[in-house]
């Protein structure tokens, strides 16, 4: 109850306060500096919050209420925006102090802690905002779902990643994952441990292909791209599948240029293929044999489509990736591929035009604007060595396959079978 009321009841304050000293500094600084706009302000800064309000939470109500009572006196546009947008910030802000302070006070009356441990909570509790965490990250890393004691070692892995500048994202999702879909704190250990590893080995792989002359991005998007690498080893990928893409990549850079924007989306390729059926090695030397010859980050992302789509059609997986594995070594064009296809019957004149391709809406490589993974094939129930709740071999993939991720959630797919590539 401690915990509770002294949580809610400093973010009501600061909720409120906020309002007040946005609206006041934004009215001043807009010159409407007039008695009606200070007597508006004045009022606002009055007024308190009810101290009788139910423990369950603010009383956002009285808060809006009075917003709209200072602006309704002919405040302009503008000023309302910017009103808004400041009590939008200080009200987000609040609400993390307020889940902060909720923690410091578990730390202190949570039972069964030794004082080392409980030391450490603090010490990682601080940590979290050095290393920019946000709430959400706060929040999964101290769950109330599990005792603290039980999340001391998940929030050293995260903690040390992100001190060593390694994208933490990708081990979060499946922590939030984890205790959405109630899986045992063992598991979400093991599954957390697993990402870390192919965390590191995507960070280790793109340094390589740096190194290489690959052209890499800015920071940021080299940092999405090693987080899109993990993905895809967490889907199926192995280091192997990674290191042979690398030296594709190395003979592209002999005849022009190669970016990691390409080298990652060759990765997805092969992925994609995986997800819907074609056999790791094939799928793998396809989008090497594609990345190697020069194709684009769209041709190669239709590469999977081209494969659904003939399905779609009644061809056959085998022999669509046959015509597509000779037209790539004979470096034709995308556009002469798609024609033969048609001639097969594999696709119908508008989709040979573009306007079906699941391509034309993705927004660079990775996800391509899908769902992330999951914890594997939860729904599923697919893979073999950590099954049910986080499901899929290689934890989670699916066995080269059927995860979440996969089309695993709607239709069970597993390799062979192909789930559904959106």
């Amino acid at each position: 109850m401690r915990e509770r009321t002294s949580s809610t009841r400093a973010l009501t304050m600061a909720m409120f306060v906020a309002l007040c000293l946005a609206f006041v500094g934004l009215a001043a600084g807009s010159g409407r500096a007039d008695e009606s706009g200070q007597a508006q302000a004045r009022s606002l800064a009055q007024t308190q919050p009810s101290t009788q309000e139910p423990e369950e939470g603010p009383p956002v109500e009285l808060i809006m209420q009075k917003l709209q009572e200072g602006m309704e006196e002919g405040a302009p546009e503008e000023v309302r925006d910017r009103v808004g947008e400041q009590v939008e910030q200080h009200v987000r802000e609040a609400a993390g102090n307020a889940l902060r302070e909720r923690i410091r006070l578990r730390i202190e009356d949570e039972t069964g802690l030794e004082d080392q441990e409980r030391e450490r909570l603090r010490k990682h509790l601080g940590e979290c905002d050095r290393v920019g965490l946000d709430d959400a990250a706060v929040a999964a890393l101290f769950s109330e779902k599990a005792q603290l004691k039980s999340q001391i070692r998940t929030q050293e892995r995260v903690l040390t990643m992100a001190r060593e500048g390694l994208p933490v994202d990708l081990v979060m999702q499946k922590l939030q994952e984890g205790l959405r879909k109630g899986a045992p704190q063992e598991l979400r250990e093991r599954v957390c441990a697993q990402v870390e590893e192919h965390v590191r080995a995507a960070y280790e792989h793109m340094k390589q292909a740096r190194e290489a002359g690959v052209t890499p991005g800015e920071e940021n998007a080299e940092r999405q791209r090693v987080r899109e690498m993990a993905s895809y080893m967490w889907r199926g990928l192995k280091e192997s599948d990674m290191e042979q893409l690398r030296k594709r990549a190395q003979l592209r850079l002999r005849d022009g240029s190669c970016t990691s924007e390409e080298l990652t989306t060759a990765a997805e390729t092969a992925t994609r293929l995986m997800e819907i059926g074609v056999k790791r090695e094939r799928a793998v030397r396809l989008a090497g044999d594609a990345l190697q010859n020069g194709y684009t980050v769209r041709e190669m992302k239709q590469l999977s489509w081209a494969v659904m789509t003939a399905r779609t059609h009644g061809g056959s997986s085998d022999a669509v990736m046959g015509m597509l594995e000779r037209g790539i070594r004979n470096q034709n064009q995308f556009s002469q591929m798609m024609k033969e296809m048609q001639e097969q019957g594999w696709m119908g004149p508008a989709e040979r035009q573009g306007g079906h391709s699941p391509v034309d809406n993705a927004g660079g490589s990775g996800y391509g604007g899908r769902p992330s993974g999951g914890m594997g094939g939860v729904e599923a129930g697919s893979g073999t060595e950590t099954g049910g709740a986080v499901g899929g071999g290689d934890v989670g993939a699916g066995g080269a396959t059927g995860g979440a991720e996969a089309g695993g959630d709607q239709s069970g797919a597993g390799q062979g079978t192909g789930g559904t590539v959106q």
